[in-house]
């Protein structure tokens, strides 16, 4: 009979995790080039979650769901592809790019000529050094024709240009390519994604496997919550925002609807920045269907619609939609968000909230086990014990 293995030390023990700890570190700083792929990978797998378990509560098995998934995600990709690209074209037509150009130049050279002599405290300084050139530059170029497009002269280019048919194919094409890694990754996720959540209580002792496996079902929780419900939310607010910018006559509005619930994605600053190019173009264009409106006038009517979009979003559809589960401080949200943009870019901003939910969780347990309570008493988690249990089912199937 084989004699049992003998068991660490704590020095041992605190030596292994160190070299955890490192081997870690090295492994994340190999695939640091593609984390960014790795992570949209997952984020579109967690989103391919939602159908896979609806067809797995009709009966169908995990495999047969995930390949009706992942092919609906192609035919949608490709309806988008077909129909979605060709509306927002259209509606782009409708936006006099080149007159926007020449209006944001004229009010940056207008800001600039403002400030040359700054006065603070009683004493006057001359920016004309660091005015100057930004003024000549501004002079010697013409905005309006940097971004005029001539149509005819693109489908010449096309027809007659080898190098820019090239070009253009030769981008697509890694687009593409791009496009189908991440989607076998992201099916590779979804595959072992199971496996992967029945291991990590597998990996601490027995005596707390029954809290981290309530631990992790509490995280995938508001993570499911949060997913579904900026889904959901978004493509609410884009709607919403598309019907009332159509209404008042606002040139591109499809367009503009389609980036309100794209930046709803962002907590906080999307909203924001949703409503900047919507009042730039009401302010140069006007409206195409109440042509008598003063265009600053119009403006301000564009400004409060999207103010009455917010609050939609805010007081109502997010509440609603998302639940109290995944509700956070907004200043919290605010700074999560700055320091996201600062860290990862854009795909930190996305992030940065389903990271906070994960980790209040954590802490939420921490805080529990230090001042020696129950992280998960029973008259506190009645409300969830159904989403939870089914959450778990679909999980570990």
């Amino acid at each position: 009979m084989t004699e049992r293995s003998p068991d660490w030390g704590s020095r041992t023990k605190t030596l292994a995790l160190i070299a955890v700890a490192i081997l870690g570190a090295g492994f994340l700083w190999l695939i640091s080039d593609a984390f960014s792929l790795l992570l949209i990978a997952f984020l579109f797998a967690f989103v391919a979650s939602f159908p896979i378990r609806s067809l797995m509560r009709l009966g169908l098995g995990r495999g047969v769901s995930l390949a009706i998934s992942y092919v609906g995600v192609l035919v949608v990709v490709t309806l988008l592809l077909v129909f979605g690209i060709p509306a927002l074209l259209s509606s782009l037509e409708q936006v006099d790019w080149a007159a926007i150009a020449e209006a944001l130049s004229e009010w940056a050279a207008e800001t600039l000529e403002a400030i040359r002599l700054v006065t603070v405290f009683g004493t006057t300084y001359d920016l004309s050094e660091l005015v100057d050139p930004v003024l000549e530059m501004l002079s010697s170029s013409d905005p309006g024709q940097a971004v005029s497009v001539d149509l005819d002269r693109l489908l010449e280019l096309f027809s007659t240009g080898a190098g820019v048919i090239f070009g253009v194919a030769s981008a697509l094409v890694g687009s593409l390519v791009e496009f189908f890694t991440i989607l076998v990754i992201a099916i590779y996720f979804s595959i072992f994604l199971p496996a992967a959540r029945a291991a990590l209580p597998a990996a601490v002792p027995e005596a707390h496997r029954s809290d981290i496996d309530h631990l992790v079902d509490r995280m995938w929780l508001v993570l499911d919550q949060y997913a579904s419900g900026m889904l959901r939310v978004g493509l609410f607010i884009g709607g919403l925002t598309w019907i009332g910018l159509w209404i008042l006559g606002v040139p591109g509005a499809f367009f503009l609807g389609a980036i309100a619930g794209l930046l709803n994605i962002i907590p906080t600053l999307g909203p924001i920045l949703a409503g900047v190019p919507g009042t730039v173009i009401a302010l140069v264009q006007g409206s195409n269907r109440f042509e008598d409106i003063n265009r600053l006038w119009f403006a301000v009517i564009v400004i409060v619609w999207y103010f009455v979009v917010q609050q939609v979003e805010t007081q109502l559809a997010t509440p609603r939609i998302m639940g109290g589960a995944v509700r956070l401080s907004p200043l919290l949200v605010l700074l999560g968000v700055i320091v996201g943009l600062q860290v990862g870019g854009i795909l930190g901003a996305l992030i940065a909230v389903p990271v906070l939910l994960v980790v209040r969780e954590v802490l939420r347990y921490a805080h529990a086990k230090l001042l020696d309570e129950d992280p998960y008493p029973p008259d506190t988690e009645s409300a969830v014990v159904g989403e939870l249990d089914s959450v778990a089912e679909v999980v570990a199937e």
